[in-house]
């Protein structure tokens, strides 16, 4: 096998965790640092410009493309899952919505770890990451101001996402004017996205915020095949040049950001995994660890949707002739002025609620102000909007396991959606309340019909079919390199892989427990806070 460079930390996955290690660590000029990243730039017009994430979810360029496993309770149905393969990882593809997390959330966390990972800690750090000089000023108090992700939000928005707030105030549901990322996460109001100036803030700003330090060599378009051990310790990874494997050195550190789904694949390639599940797939122990690739927690999601009247929705850019007049519009205002609907991603506005605390929160909804174009021989309604109720605390428990001893053959992935019966008893009780929020309030001056009629039922087994037949994820996989005190964990607290030396985990595989709404911030945070430690430690 032939060497190449030596670097003292190699950080394998530049997505939100990676990127923000990376600029941490090279905060010190005296590190030498690489960050290896499989997929290829970000410099693309359609990942700067909101609008065009309707295109990247489905396309290949800088998508892994996942899919799970036929999954029994939903129909036999295999869930696309869509993973950045770009710069940026999934920050470079996904909805943009920044959400910092309920403090209950990592009030779990330090219960099963340490303090550094409860809400001070993972609070602090967060404004570290943020710059909210462009929110409302009576939103910025205790907010960051000069953070690498610029935030944004709307004050009023979209006829549609103004009715949707106010039938959640007239249902009970309350309004939240802090973007719920305040004291309080409950309520309906319009979200903080991390776009400004019409362009997407995704992690790769931490790079930006690092590219002139000589110290930080960033790799891309480089596939890692399995980290390289020797007597027990990591010692670089080998990865795939042409027809070659070429080892590369790391004399500190290796450090996986892969994801969710890539890092615990990573790990039992490289013989740390499962013993059992590693002979049968033809990869020979080297540590026994049974946890890598379980725990596999995610958000799933049911999408209601509804034909409108009276008001123009981004649906119409969907539409044949017609919608490529307004895309050719809508590109050119952006291109010159860098406004218009190519500066949105299509969701303002939202609500979080469930409880009666108002910390916390059981579902999350998304009014998405489009419909996606729909399977074969139906009609496409001329305007319309879809209500996506997504479960925050599902119990279903899943895994990643190996499909081949084969770096490029995809992991099997087995969410196990729905398995635990309260999931769907909970879901479809989320389907009511928001169905009936839509069909009695403010919103119903602008509906013309529901297109997913069987959500309306006042049979509860009607709904529940309807979840089984149409309940997607809403891609916020977490969880499958466990962080915790006890032994059985994947990492400790200072996220270094048990059993082996000079290897660690940072990204959203680590997260013991999954979050009360999207999962980027803390991503990053936790990129931060691993940075701080291995700083502290070295």
């Amino acid at each position: 096998m032939k060497e190449s460079a030596i670097y003292d930390y190699i950080i394998v996955g530049a997505g939100s965790s990676g990127c923000a290690l990376a600029e941490r660590l090279s905060r010190d000029a005296t590190v030498r640092v690489a960050l290896i990243e499989a997929g290829k730039s970000d410099k693309s017009l359609l990942i700067r410009m909101p609008a065009g994430v309707r295109l990247l979810y489905n396309g290949a360029a800088y998508n892994w493309k996942f899919s799970t496993t036929a999954q029994p309770e939903l129909e036999a149905r295999k869930i696309y899952i869509p993973r950045g393969k770009v710069i940026g990882g999934s920050s470079s593809i996904n909805s943009m919505i920044a959400i910092k997390g309920a403090r209950s959330d990592y009030d779990k966390w330090a219960a099963v770890s340490s303090p550094e990972w409860g809400p001070e800690n993972m609070y602090r750090v967060l404004r570290e990451i943020e710059d909210c000089s462009a929110l409302p000023l009576e939103c910025r108090n205790g907010r960051g101001q000069d953070g690498p992700i610029k935030l944004s939000r709307r004050l009023t928005g979209h006829t549609l996402s103004e009715a949707y707030i106010e039938a959640c105030e007239q249902a009970g549901i309350g309004q939240n004017d802090e973007g719920f990322n305040g004291e309080n996460q409950a309520g309906a109001g319009y979200f903080d996205v991390n776009i400004a100036y019409g362009k997407r803030h995704g992690a790769s700003m931490f790079l930006k915020k690092a590219s002139g330090r000589s110290n930080l060599t960033v790799l891309s378009g480089l596939p890692v095949r399995r980290v390289h051990l020797e007597n027990g310790a990591a010692c670089g990874v080998v990865v795939k040049k042409g027809s070659d494997e070429v080892l590369l050195r790391a004399d500190s550190e290796v450090i996986l950001s892969a994801g969710s789904i890539g890092t615990p694949q990573l790990l039992m390639l490289s013989g740390i995994g499962p013993s059992t599940h590693l002979r049968e797939t033809g990869i020979t122990p080297i540590i026994d660890a049974p946890e890598v690739g379980q725990n596999l927690r995610d958000h799933l999601d049911c999408s209601i949707r509804w034909a409108t009247q009276g008001v123009d929705t981004y649906t119409k850019y969907f539409r044949p002739y017609e919608g490529l007049c307004h895309s050719a519009l809508a590109g050119a205002q952006y291109l010159l002025k860098g406004t218009g609907s190519a500066a949105t991603q299509g969701i303002e506005a939202g609500a979080f609620w469930g409880t009666d605390r108002p910390d916390q929160a059981e579902f999350q909804t998304h009014l998405v102000l489009a419909l996606k174009w729909p399977p074969k021989g139906e009609q496409h309604p001329k305007n319309g909007f879809a209500l996506r109720v997504c479960q925050l605390k599902p119990q279903s428990v899943g895994e990643i396991r190996l499909a081949s001893a084969d770096p490029n053959d995809a992991p099997f992935i087995d969410p196990r959606f729905l398995s635990h019966s309260k999931d769907l008893d909970m879901l479809a009780d989320g389907v009511t309340r928001m169905v009936d929020v839509v069909e009695s309030g403010a919103m119903r001056t602008y509906l013309d019909k529901a297109i997913d009629k069987d959500a309306l039922s006042t049979d509860p087994e009607v709904v529940r079919r309807w979840i089984r037949k149409t309940a997607e994820t809403v891609y916020h996989p977490v969880g499958t390199c466990r962080m915790g005190n006890d032994d059985s964990s994947v990492v400790d607290s200072a996220l270094r892989v048990r059993g082996v030396e000079n290897l660690r985990v940072v990204d959203a595989s680590i997260m013991p427990t999954i979050l009360s709404g999207n999962t980027n911030l803390s991503c990053m945070a936790i990129g931060l806070i691993a940075g701080e430690t291995i700083q502290a430690s070295s």
